[in-house]
Formats: structure tokens, C-alpha cells, sequence
């Protein structure tokens, strides 16, 4: 999730690869429009606003490259782009599905909904879609565009991406203990699933409570705790960005033992991007959540222009892999907002 938070080998899929299509359509397309048109067309573009619905704040690390992504598609398309989340990185659907009535008050032209919690929100979002707004699903939604009518959902391969985890962790190490937050989210339990099915050694799974994800500390505490209890534990692996700190800050404090451990990670941050670079880290999967906030908005205007519609309900954003080969150019695009 998103507070929940590859090789620059594209390991994308022909959705994203139709996508991109779009975005160079996109930016041909006025070329060929006269110039009384053209004009027109800009018009009307400018007046078009786009609300991305977000399940986190866009002062959390993970959300802001989302939001610079949103920002970047809307002034590539001449329309208004608007990011809204909770205040706080304490996740609520509740919270959510407020701004999410919020934002459908407003009649927006587009609405980019990140779908973590369906049970709570999908009724809503069918709710928007019968009122004609196009909606796109975002970081978060895995199997829902079908259920709520949205054109497609645009993020990251999560059982994937558990998976490939897996199988590069089945590298370094023979048993891991597996730093994640509970099933009961759905990304969360896609990611465990597929780390599950991708890692053929010894799993030891820690699960922190959602509530402990602001604590640091505690969250340390708890991951020094198992390390303690099992020595015969030689790698770790977090399931989300906002649980690497104190996964790096729990290896600090175990010493030489602690310098011995193998670790790796879905999502990327500014520690992991240090980790890489120190050695301390195999590798990273960064989902390029960029993409996530761009090509929703792209999607959108399209399908308001053109009548154009994603031909995929999946389209894919990663995961790529990010290792000590090429660290160095992903540090200078994530100086940029863009990883």
C-alpha cells in the first residue's frame, strides 16, 4: 500500500506499452488540428479537472512521486489536476471514502480512485461512474476495475512482485524473515502470497499491526525481537517502503550478525536508494509509481477527447528491479520526483 508502501530492463507489459502509445498519440494529436481548433480544443482542455483520490498523504514519501506524476500528466495535457489524500499515513477507508464523496460532490471531469479497501469504497465509485464520470483505479485496486466499471486500473503487479522477491531472495538466502503488515489488506496479502510461493526456503513471517506503521521504534523493537528469537535467520525482506527503516535500523543494531543478514524490498525511498548504494541491500522493486499518477490522467483525457478506452483492466507499472548496477541513475531521477 501505498504508504504501503525493475533492472531498468522494462519489465512491462503490453498494456503499459499501449499506454505509452497514448501518451506520444497524445501529444501529436494537436499538431493536426487547425488553428482555430487547436485553440478550441485548448479551451476545453483547460477546463477539464482531474481528482486523484489517494489513500495517504501527498507529504508521504511514496505518494509524493505519485503526485508528481499527476502534476507532470496535467501539464502535459493543458488540464487541472488536483491530489487529495487523508493528512495522516494512519490509513483509514473511512477517511478515504469521505474525500472520495467529497471529490464526486464536485463533479470532477475524471476521478483516480486508489481502491485499498473495496468493500468500503467500490459501492461509491459505482456510484460515480452512473453519474458519467470516467474513473480510473490506481496503486491500489487489483481485480476491481470490473467491479465498479472503472476503464482499467493502472499500478503494480503485487502477487508479482512478492513473487519475484521471492525468487531473488532464494539467491542470497535460505531463511528469510518476511517484514509485513496483515493480510487483511489486499495488497498486502497479494504481496505475501506470491513472496510465499516465489521463496523456496524457510519462511519466519512477522506481521506488524497497521496501527504500529508511524512508529519507528516500535516497529524496530519487534524486528530486533525475531531476529533474536531465530539465529538461523540470514535475510529479510520488507513488503512495503514504510517498513525498510526499521528494518535497516533493527540490522544496525545487531552488529556483525546484523551485517551478514541479506535484505531486499518492495518499494524504493530514499533509504533503500542509500542501502543499495552502501551495499547493505541486494536489490529494491520500485513499482514506478510515477506512472501511476500520469498514465490514470492520460487514460482519462483520452477517453473525454477520443472516446478511447484502456483495452486491459490491468495495466502494469512494475515491478522493475533496482540493484547496486543501476542505483545511481534511479537516485538522480528520484532527486527529480520521478522515482
Amino acid at each position: 500500500m501505498t504508504s504501503f508502501r525493475k533492472a531498468l530492463s522494462l519489465r512491462t507489459s503490453q498494456p503499459l506499452a499501449f499506454a505509452l502509445v497514448l501518451v506520444a498519440f497524445a501529444a501529436l494529436a494537436p499538431v493536426a488540428l487547425s488553428a482555430s481548433t487547436a485553440a478550441g480544443h485548448t479551451s476545453a482542455a483547460q477546463s477539464l479537472k482531474i481528482i486523484y483520490v489517494a489513500n495517504g498523504p501527498s507529504s508521504d514519501p511514496f505518494q509524493a512521486v505519485v503526485a508528481s506524476g499527476l502534476k507532470q500528466a496535467g501539464k502535459d495535457l493543458g488540464v487541472t489536476t488536483v491530489f487529495q489524500g487523508p493528512e495522516s499515513q494512519q490509513f483509514s477507508p473511512n477517511d478515504e471514502l469521505r474525500i472520495l464523496q467529497a471529490a464526486i460532490a464536485q463533479n470532477p471531469a475524471g476521478l483516480i480512485i486508489s481502491d485499498v479497501a473495496p468493500q468500503s469504497l467500490n459501492s461509491t465509485i459505482r456510484d460515480a461512474v452512473a453519474k458519467g464520470i470516467p474513473v480510473v483505479l490506481a496503486n491500489t485496486g487489483l481485480g476491481e476495475a470490473t467491479k465498479t466499471g472503472a476503464l482499467t486500473y493502472v499500478g503494480n503487479d503485487e502477487p508479482g512482485s512478492g513473487r519475484l522477491g521471492g525468487q531473488l531472495m532464494n539467491k542470497v538466502s535460505k531463511h528469510v524473515l518476511l517484514v509485513t503488515g496483515p493480510d487483511s489488506v489486499p495488497l498486502i496479502k497479494q504481496r505475501n502470497d506470491g513472496f510465499d510461493s516465489g521463496f523456496k526456503g524457510k519462511i519466519t513471517r512477522l506481521t506488524i499491526p497497521t496501527g504500529d506503521f508511524g512508529d519507528v521504534t516500535k516497529m524496530r523493537n519487534e524486528i530486533e525481537i525475531a531476529l533474536n528469537k531465530d539465529k538461523t535467520i540470514d535475510g529479510m525482506f520488507s513488503i512495503g517502503l514504510i517498513l525498510s527503516p526499521p528494518m535497516l535500523a533493527a540490522r544496525d543494531e545487531l552488529g556483525s550478525r546484523g551485517s551478514s543478514l541479506k535484505l531486499g524490498s518492495i518499494d524504493l525511498g530514499a533509504p533503500v536508494i542509500a542501502a543499495l548504494k552502501a551495499g547493505t541491500y541486494v536489490f529494491g522493486l520500485d513499482q514506478q509509481q510515477f506512472l501511476q499518477g500520469y498514465l490514470p490522467a492520460e487514460f482519462i483525457v483520452q477517453n473525454i477527447r477520443y472516446a478511447f478506452t484502456p483495452a486491459t483492466p490491468f495495466v502494469k507499472t512494475g515491478p522493475a528491479v533496482v540493484t547496486s548496477t543501476n542505483v545511481n541513475q534511479i537516485a538522480a531521477l528520484q532527486a527529480k520526483g520521478i522515482r
